[in-house]
């Protein structure tokens, strides 16, 4: 299927998007201290086969469309809630030999005869 896809979208058009950001800058701030981006889709082209794409470009959902032009350049916003969240982070867990293993094959991290070599050389560190 995937093949297939990518032989029906070379014969598609470009793919046609518009970028939004909105910056909102505290009162007191000289540099922005929140941005969002919106992609919007102006025209599929090669996209209709290749739907993935638009996961990959973070384009929003056709229903969303009607809330870009929400916010204008240069208007003022009321804060509505703020919090402080204090979180901490946890080491990911140990994993096997063989799970290490696994992981360099599918990742093509190394050869066969290299394998040994650098799971050694984890383990001595």
């Amino acid at each position: 299927e995937f093949v297939v896809r990518n032989f029906l979208g070379s014969l598609h058009n470009d793919l046609l998007f518009t970028k939004t950001t909105a910056s909102l800058a505290l009162p007191g701030s000289n540099d922005p201290d929140f941005e969002l981006e919106l992609v919007s889709v102006d025209s599929l082209g090669f996209a209709d086969a290749c739907r993935w794409v638009l996961r990959d470009i973070k384009a929003i959902s056709s229903g969303d469309k009607d809330n870009i032009d929400l916010i204008q350049e240069g208007q003022r916003l009321q804060i509505t809630k703020s919090s402080i969240e204090e979180l901490k982070t946890r080491p990911p867990r140990f994993i096997q030999e063989h799970e290490l293993i696994r992981l360099m094959d599918s990742n093509r991290i190394g050869t066969d005869a290299s394998m040994a070599v650098h799971v050694s050389n984890i383990v001595d560190r």
